[in-house]
């Protein structure tokens, strides 16, 4: 027996080694010892242990002093993690730890050298990119890291050991947008200005970005320049953002007619720039006329009168029979005339936009009703047909080959692939031998309950893993570039591409060979392997009530995944599946479960939906996987006719649709009276601006007799 044992009193058991005993019996002979522990930070930074060598009954002993070091890096962590809501161009992360792990998950040793890669990040010290590990294994990057990547661009830090990625991250960082909240006519007098014209700098929920105030003492330049080809604008003016505000007094206009481009852009950030449209025309005031003309829309709201636009002439004509023509700087009422009319035109559009949008709402609820009220009467008339107490029975139509179809309507997943390449390709693929298959497929349950809240549990990534016998067979599915990208035309991507489907974003691979694996009692005259894990005990000693069982030993094994094992003899109960749920318990319902809190430290999941994971983490609400377990049938449901099977299956789609037509009804129905609100709003402003037409038509009339009076026949 051989062990080590540390200064803290820790002992570990040595399981794998080599001995040999001499041929005269006087030499034992140990070698390849393979220590395997995740408690060497118990004795960092000495490391100092002994090693432990005796015989079965600790008849005979010896102890020899040694060093014992973690093994190299193999992942890390960052701590707290990075959010990407945080990472604003020229901000620092304040808080960041990278913490180095070995294999067993032991802080490597200190003064490790790593070298760190960025992008669109700088490191704010002297050290560069090469940093050495201390004696916590950790590296402190806290307030080191600026991001210099523009809003709403890609940036990555990653970590490498010996030229080898370990670790790597990549966010994106937060978004910001130039906008003009003053509004911009699309039509205004030709010559004249545009007057505080105010930007803003929002982000992406439309909020405007106070931090973004320019202030040269501390470095933070942040103004805005305008510009134009079609008039001379001086570049060198610039304007500043006040808490993300930008006012610009006044943008001439040039004296010729036609569309007018101006480019707002951030000095610094270019990526923060607007193009801001307007049409500079003259207007000829006589050619106003003010109907009543009634909207017409097929909506009781839209009564509403309009005004006709002015036609547009290129000077404006006196009522003179000189025929005189006014200048157009004669009268300041002109201008107000002119702005007047342009946002009655733009309400009357919102008007009409609303009420067409109204209009279709109700069309949609009509046709929403309609389908409700067709799928309840074909339900109705399902359920009728069949007995009361088959109706009731919990009927799984979860078979292995309707998992199979839903993996496969999953068609950019690597799961969805393989499934494809079993029925077409399979004889012809060299590592499908090493290839168990995704982990929904590997095992049965005996309940659809049970299937649906351990699909819940592990989640959908998980439940579409591939699993694998060897790292090997892992390695071989994808291949890579010169530089480091993925190469599309070999491997799997290749095996996509040759079906007509490819495989979009990343997948998890599982390595039978690499877990490690219960090492515990099986039961032995069980054929499906099952651990033999002790009940939980409650501090009064006694079994929790409404405890079923632990979720590794749930899962069905058939007669071909039985016999995979791996190398050193373990079955998919002692690796895949321990590693997946370890020894989470299962529980009748939810007040069983909480009863029970006290003697549950790995999670626990209850057949009416309940979720406990690890370390203190609830899962609440209510989900409803698509990817779940195969469920065998019961022997109630084998004998039940083709029939009843069929309708069963009728009353699940039917149930299915209706809820889909029910969530249709209430979104349409919350987007009618949201249209609804503005169609009022719009409708009692545009009422307002009639109501001032008259005024402003008077100021004007009185203008013009005064210019004509200044200027005789």
């Amino acid at each position: 027996m051989v062990k080590l044992k540390t200064s803290k009193s820790v002992s570990i058991y040595v399981h794998k080694f080599k001995t040999h005993l001499s041929a005269d019996k006087l030499t034992l002979n140990i070698k390849d010892i393979v220590i395997e522990s995740n408690e060497l930070d118990t004795i960092r930074p000495q490391y100092k242990a002994s090693l432990e060598i005796s015989s079965l009954h600790e008849l005979v002993s010896v102890s020899i002093p040694c060093q014992v070091t973690p093994g190299p890096l193999k992942h890390v962590t960052a701590r707290p993690p990075i959010l990407e809501n945080i990472l604003l161009r020229g901000s620092v992360i304040k808080e960041l730890k990278l913490e180095m792990f070995d294999a067993y998950s032991n802080h490597v040793e200190e003064g490790l050298e790593v070298e760190l890669n960025v992008d669109g990040f700088c490191c704010e010290d002297p050290f560069g990119l090469k940093r050495k590990v201390d004696d916590y294994g950790c590296i402190d990057l806290g307030g080191l890291l600026k991001v210099t990547a523009g809003y709403g661009r890609s940036a990555s830090f990653s970590v490498l050991s010996e030229n080898e990625i370990i670790f790597m991250q990549e966010f994106q960082t937060e978004n910001r947008e130039l906008r003009v909240s003053s509004g911009v006519p699309e039509c205004c007098t030709a010559g004249s200005l545009l007057e505080d014209v105010v930007f803003e700098i929002v982000n992406s929920k439309g909020d405007i970005d106070v931090t973004v105030h320019d202030d040269e003492k501390s470095g933070q330049s942040h103004t805005l320049t305008i510009k134009s080809s079609s008039i001379s604008m001086e570049d060198s003016i610039r304007y500043a953002f006040r808490h993300g505000r930008c006012s610009v007094p006044a943008i001439p206009l040039p004296l010729n007619e036609g569309l007018f481009c101006i480019v707002a852009v951030h000095s610094r950030y270019s990526e923060l720039h607007l193009s801001v449209k307007v049409a500079p025309i003259f207007f000829s005031y006589d050619d106003f006329v003010i109907t009543n003309t009634a909207l017409t829309i097929d909506d009781p709201y839209a009564q509403i009168p309009v005004v006709e636009a002015p036609e547009v002439k290129p000077e404006i004509q006196a009522s003179s029979s000189s025929k005189m023509v006014v200048p157009l700087e004669a009268s300041l009422s002109l201008k107000n005339v002119d702005n007047l009319m342009m946002t009655i035109v733009d309400n009357e559009k919102e008007i009409v936009k609303y009420g067409l949008r109204i209009k279709k709402y109700e069309d949609k609820s009509k046709v929403l009703n309609d389908q409700k009220a067709r799928i309840e009467q074909m339900l109705f008339g399902l359920e009728a047909s069949i007995e009361p107490h088959i109706l009731n029975h919990p009927c799984s139509l979860t078979t292995k080959e309707e998992i199979i179809k839903r993996i496969e309507s999953k068609d950019q997943s690597a799961a969805a692939i393989l499934c494809g390449l079993n029925k077409e390709f399979s004889p012809q693929i060299n590592f499908m031998e090493e290839i168990v298959g995704p982990v929904a497929l590997i095992g049965t349950i005996c309940t659809n309950l049970l299937s649906s809240v351990l699909a819940e549990y592990l989640g959908k990534d998980q439940m579409l893993a591939v699993v694998c016998r060897s790292f090997e067979a892992a390695c071989a599915l994808e291949m890579y570039e010169k530089n480091g990208e993925v190469d599309f035309t070999c491997a799997l991507h290749a095996l996509a591409a040759a079906i007509g489907k490819s495989i979009v974003g990343r997948f998890n691979v599982i390595c039978l060979e690499d877990m490690s694996p219960y090492t515990g009692v099986i039961n032995g005259s069980d054929l499906q392997r099952r651990l033999a894990l002790p009940d939980p005990i409650l501090p009064s000693g006694n079994v929790p009530p409404g405890f079923l069982g632990y979720a590794v030993n749930m899962v069905n094994l058939d007669g071909h995944h039985l016999r995979t094992m791996t190398l050193a003899g373990y079955g998919l109960q002692e690796t895949l599946f321990y590693r997946l749920f370890g020894k989470l318990q299962i529980y009748r319902t939810r007040e069983y479960m909480i009863q029970a809190r006290a003697c549950i430290k790995y999670g626990a999941v209850s057949l009416d939906g309940g979720i406990l994971r690890e370390n203190g983490i609830i899962s609440l609400g209510h989900g409803n996987p698509e990817i779940c377990f195969p469920v065998i049938l019961s022997d109630a449901e084998m004998h039940m006719s083709p029939e009843i099977t069929e309708k069963l299956k009728e009353i699940e789609e039917c149930k299915s649709e209706l809820d889909k037509t029910e969530c249709l009804i209430k979104g349409n129905s919350k987007a009618h009276e949201k249209s609804l609100k503005k169609f009022h709003k719009k409708k009692d402003k545009y009422t307002k601006l009639l109501n001032s037409i008259e005024p402003v038509r008077l100021e004007y009339q009185s203008d013009v007799k005064k210019n004509l009076d200044i200027y005789p026949k």
